[in-house]
């Protein structure tokens, strides 16, 4: 009889010990993915501000936006549809778009005035799902130069 009660109090103890061993693992896997978006948030802002003042320093203008953000025209910075996508791969830094995990889309947006020019810069993974898949947006004014 000793002996049973004594096996099932260690099988319980185990039982205990797996389980709170599962929650600590999932606490880590939570932790180590929020680390990573957080990483990822950090970049896409610095991302999207760089073309934030690369818009404001054209003024404006698109074509001049994708020279001053790709100065030697190797990365897809399109100026012609009135949107520049420049890609990035998986430690941020700037590369083509067949080994893109990341985007900055500028898309020109309709100016309520005259002098101002307004576009919404968006930062996403490279293969969107859907509009989630934003990890930062930023909208943008710049003033025309007279």
């Amino acid at each position: 009889m000793k002996f049973s009660v004594f096996l099932t109090e260690q099988i319980l103890a185990i039982l205990f010990f797996a389980l709170t061993a599962a929650v600590c693992v999932q606490l880590f896997v939570g932790s180590s993915n929020m680390s990573d978006d957080s990483g990822d948030l950090n970049y896409a802002l610095m991302v999207a501000q760089n073309g934030a003042e690369a818009f404001k320093a054209s003024h404006g203008d698109m074509e001049q936006t994708a020279n001053i953000l790709d100065d030697d025209n190797s990365y897809n910075a399109d100026s012609d549809s009135g949107s520049i996508v420049i890609s990035y791969d998986k430690n941020w830094l700037v590369c083509d778009s067949d080994d893109a995990k990341y985007q900055m889309l500028i898309k020109e947006e309709s100016s309520p005035a005259d002098d101002l020019f307004t576009a919404t810069i968006t930062v996403q993974t490279s293969t969107p799902k859907d509009a989630s898949s934003a990890i930062f947006k930023l909208p943008v004014v710049a003033r025309e130069v007279q």
